[in-house]
């Protein structure tokens, strides 16, 4: 019942990611290599022209709407990284895929905490798209404002347009605007709620391991069997761990490019050179990047530190195990059995190295460095504009 329901919540943001343009179908949590229909893949289609289409329109109108250069240019800035994000995604999806049902497949190691973690998932869900949901109507009814100032030209490429088409021509290039900008926030949103699910699940599962193998340490257990089972489970962890690893650095990518992107759409706020204008763009893309940004990096850090909980414990148990020496068997069993030995030997050594800290390496570190030094830049630079903005 518990693993039905992890994979329902995974089902629920499959399609969520699907309705976003991201081609993440239900049927890839099944265990068959490719399960995506065609109803699947032409929403992906269907969305990821329709982005193309706002991202351009946007920009080939800003030269009729907006005179200031350094806006334009920012904007300008601000879609080209949205669309190639877009594509990092898409081009990184298979290996998102193939991380999460390499976790689905341990699952049946997996039968505490999920409950809980769907219920957190859920509450994060609902908390971040209110906050998300709050931002795009107040950015609306703010361009809505904003748009009346720039009906001046009524000009779109030199020539004279009439009333009513410049006024639909002014506010299709803003509602665009704050559908582009929305559907951005909206898979940030979605990334961090994957990642947190799969970190979740990840750390859940390596942490029930490391229970199961220090109690077996514990009691000293000599079965040659059970020792090459947890040799066997050992490495499929090893390996669930490099597929999501491998899977979600595009998650990283994906978040920097998002963030990058709201700096340069920060820059065009600042340009403009409407107060109102320029305090508001600051407050929301800077506050809203940093919340996404931050979230994810709890989500990892969170996992590292239930990982690491028992990492000593167990390391000092298997080197203590391992380091008996052969007397200390063969007065249990009154013989040696090198077999054994050399299986207990082997796990021990495996666990004294480095092969065992799954928490994701130098990468996710790397990655939220990098995260955080964009976020730290966009946050600082948004208060000295308040400050001196005054």
């Amino acid at each position: 019942m518990k693993i039905l329901t992890k994979l329902a919540v995974y089902k629920v943001l499959y399609r969520f990611g699907l309705a976003l343009g991201l081609p993440f179908s239900p049927g890839h949590l099944k265990l068959s290599k490719r399960n995506t229909s065609s109803c699947s893949k032409k929403c992906v289609v269907a969305v990821t022209v329709f982005k193309l289409i706002a991202y351009l329109f946007t920009s080939i109108s800003l030269y009729d709407l907006l005179n200031f250069s350094v806006l334009a240019l920012n904007l300008h800035t601000y879609n080209t990284c949205a669309i190639i994000v877009t594509f990092v995604m898409i081009s990184r999806h298979k290996k998102i895929v193939k991380a999460i049902r390499e976790i689905n497949r341990l699952s049946p190691k997996l039968e505490q905490n999920c409950r809980k973690t769907d219920i957190c998932t859920v509450f994060l869900a609902v908390c971040i798209g209110s906050f998300i949901i709050i931002i795009s109507i107040s950015q609306f009814l703010f361009l809505r404002q904003n748009l009346r100032k720039k009906l001046l030209s009524k000009k779109m490429f030199g020539y004279e347009l009439p009333n009513i088409v410049w006024l639909f021509y002014a506010y299709t290039h803003g509602i665009f605007f704050v559908l582009t900008y929305t559907n951005g926030l909206l898979t940030m949103l979605f990334v961090t709620l994957l990642s947190f699910k799969t970190f979740s699940d990840l750390s859940e599962t390596v942490r029930r391991y490391r229970r199961t193998l220090l109690k077996f340490i514990t009691l000293g257990s000599l079965d040659e069997f059970c020792v090459q089972e947890r040799l066997a489970n050992f490495s499929q962890l090893v390996d669930c761990t490099n597929y999501v690893e491998e899977g979600f650095s595009g998650c990283a990518l994906f978040l920097i490019g998002s963030n990058v992107s709201c700096f340069f759409l920060l820059f065009s706020g600042i340009a403009s050179g409407d107060q109102a204008y320029q305090h508001r763009m600051v407050l929301l893309f800077t506050t809203s990047g940093f919340a996404m940004s931050a979230f994810e990096f709890l989500c990892v850090v969170r996992s590292a530190n239930k990982v690491c909980d028992e990492d000593e414990i167990l390391k000092k148990s298997v080197v203590r195990l391992s380091e008996k020496g052969i007397w200390g068997f063969s007065q249990q069993e009154n013989r040696i059995c090198l077999s054994k030995f050399h299986c207990l030997a082997l796990l021990a050594d495996t666990i004294r190295g480095t092969v065992l800290e799954l928490t994701g390496g130098n990468l996710f570190v790397l990655k939220n460095n990098l995260i955080l030094s964009i976020v730290g830049l966009m946050l600082t630079y948004g208060v000295l504009i308040f400050q001196f903005g005054h």
